[in-house]
């Protein structure tokens, strides 16, 4: 580790959601996507730090949602870091700040491998070189390659494909298991195979029999993760005892605290910087593994060569490497590390410092982005990401901005009945290539109220009238059911944020800290901003709606109400009473350019202060 230095350079953080399309889809037992098919795309979070002396330290995230982490905490995490804590001078002392903040651990691996990244390139040395471990590229094993859940067939073509790895890492579903390896044999009938359970099989019992299997084949390795993380102690020691090929513990191994448990019941661990939160504690995991007599695997998630460049630099306290996240891309934005017949090496870098890899281009850059052509704005083509679910269990999504710092959050149909409001925000974000820069997209806060035509949430809520403001009031309320007809009551909840459609909400902006919220609404015709900001001002010049500064009647327990409670800066965008048609040629306009520019490029500055 670096000597503390007299000279620290505060450092100055950038990130950029980048997402990773995958060669195929890509399933595990834990990990099926939302239809079963598994995902096309991995998001991951890229940093740059730079510090004043213009050295730069590149790291990444990939969050999964096994360990309750996703893009949102990583953006949450960063932005809420005291940068005056960290430079690449002080490595130890960086390192001390980072890691007695609690959790999320992949946005952890992203500052800490950052920070070896840039104290690294400061002292003009490979990685390895800075932590004091051996590195020899023709001594490190080969990396295993992921072939995931999938039809026979599906699984052959993909060994076909990997023909030149000599190790297939087979992930393992719980059925079908000798179709899977048969469809390995059927073209590689000799070549090694290591079974990664995902934790699929449920009981001891299950996994001997399966594990008998692969022991039967002659040519598997090990299995990983056979059962569940959670599994009792004394069913993982009956398993280890009985079982005929070596255990090796994933999920249930996160750091050198999980060393006891994992000595009951495996024969070895798998180390992975996203799932202990950096190179550091890799290190101190990796060397607790070892003083306890269990055989280490330097595994990865699905992520760049970035992340699996910094993982190799450790190479040397493994047996076993699984480093082919980056290889099951197609759009890698980083190059320096390559790979032969399993073997990685930098031999062709034109970085041999520090992580040694360099990013294809300055995707830190951010331009706005482009129109669509109108034949192509058909689909979304950039991922969405779950921020919580309704009460039907609906996934409740939002498009998050590839600067990772967030202008405006606009959000639709928290009143489900008010649908043209998402259809206008669905046209508008159709119509871009790539997400926006600054500007984070809910196009339905109320999915299952929008499904059922009605303004209030499955279980009868109106959700606009169940935030958790001073103002807000148990007694019903009501609405007009049509122009010139009377009124109906809507529930307001047992309590005040009841509903999970607006806990979720609120961390999500909680997570986000939007510097400008955008309530999409209809049919009053109006901007509403209490603030009268800048942004509401080019708002109503934008679509000639006035602007006021209330709306005229009692709003208990609105979004609005407590977002100003809460110092947020929200401004009520309610559409005229036209159809989805006659509204288009006004507002899709308006709302492509708020999604292209955010507030920066608008020239927008005057807003309400948190």
């Amino acid at each position: 580790m670096l000597a503390p230095s007299e000279s620290i350079k505060m450092l100055k953080p950038h990130i950029r959601l980048f997402d990773l399309k995958l060669q195929s889809p890509w399933s595990i037992a834990s990990r099926l996507g939302s239809e079963g098919k598994g995902i096309a795309t991995q998001s991951v979070c890229l940093l740059k730090l730079i510090d004043e002396q213009g050295n730069i330290g590149y790291g990444e995230a990939s969050p999964v949602a096994r360990y309750n982490e996703s893009i949102i905490t990583v953006f949450n995490f960063i932005s809420q870091t005291d940068w005056g804590n960290l430079s690449f001078d002080n490595l130890g002392k960086s390192l001390s700040y980072l890691h007695r903040r609690k959790g999320n651990f992949a946005a952890k691996a992203a500052i800490d491998g950052a920070l070896h990244d840039g104290a690294a390139k400061k002292r003009k040395i490979p990685l390895h070189t800075l932590l004091g471990l051996k590195f020899d590229p023709i001594a490190n094993p080969p990396s295993s390659y992921s072939i995931g859940l999938g039809s026979p067939e599906t699984i052959k073509e993909k060994a076909l494909a990997a023909h030149s790895y000599p190790i297939l890492k087979l992930k393992a579903g719980p059925t079908a298991l000798k179709e899977s390896v048969a469809a390995i044999r059927s073209v590689s009938p000799e070549k090694t195979i290591r079974v990664d359970g995902n934790e699929a099989w449920a009981t001891p019992e299950i996994a001997l029999r399966n594990i008998e299997i692969l022991y039967n084949d002659g040519y598997t390795e090990f299995v990983e993760q056979p059962m569940p993380q959670g599994t009792k102690p004394e069913d993982l020691a009956w398993l280890k005892e009985r079982s005929p090929l070596p255990l090796i513990a994933d999920e249930s191994y996160h750091n050198e605290k999980d060393i006891d448990h994992c000595a009951i019941g495996f024969h070895g661990v798998n180390v992975k910087l996203t799932k202990t939160g950096g190179v550091a504690n890799a290190l101190n995991a990796l060397q607790a593994a070892s003083t306890a007599g269990l055989d280490c695997q330097i595994g990865c998630m699905i992520e760049s060569s970035l992340g699996i460049a910094t993982a190799f630099h450790l190479s040397s306290q493994a047996r076993w490497l699984d480093l082919d996240g980056a290889l099951l891309t197609q759009n890698d934005p980083f190059q320096g590390i390559i790979e032969r017949n399993g073997h990685l090496s930098f031999r062709q870098s034109s970085e041999q410092l520090g992580a040694g890899v360099t990013p294809m281009n300055d995707i830190w850059n951010l331009s706005t982005p482009q129109e669509k052509p109108i034949s192509r704005r058909s689909t979304v083509t950039f991922p969405e990401h779950t921020y919580g679910y309704s009460r039907k269990k609906t996934p409740l999504t939002v498009y998050l901005p590839q600067s990772g710092e967030t202008d405006i959050l606009i959000f639709a149909s928290i009143h489900g009945e008010e649908t043209e409001t998402t259809a206008l925000l669905s046209k508008a974000l159709r119509s871009l290539e790539t997400a926006p820069p600054r500007t984070a997209v809910v196009l339905c806060a109320n999915p299952d109220g929008a499904l059922l035509g009605t303004r209030c949430n499955a279980a009868g809520v109106e959700l606009n009238r169940n935030f958790p403001s001073s103002n807000w009031q148990s007694e019903p309320v009501s609405t007009k059911w049509a122009p010139n007809h009377g009124r109906v009551e809507y529930s307001t909840g047992s309590e005040p944020a009841s509903e999970p459609e607006n806990q979720a909400l609120i961390r999500l902006i909680e997570n986000l800290a939007p510097k400008s919220i955008i309530a999409l609404h209809a049919p009053l015709a109006c901007i509403d901003d209490p603030q009268l900001s800048d942004l509401g001002k080019w708002l109503a010049d934008a679509t000639d709606l006035p602007l006021i500064e209330d709306i005229g009647y009692p709003t208990p327990g609105s979004f609005g109400s407590w977002a100003k409670e809460n110092g947020w800066h929200a401004i009520t965008y309610e559409l005229p009473p036209q159809s989805v048609s006659a509204l288009h040629e006004k507002h899709i306009p308006t709302f492509i350019r708020l999604l292209q520019n955010g507030l920066t490029a608008l020239n927008i500055s005057k807003l309400g202060k948190r």
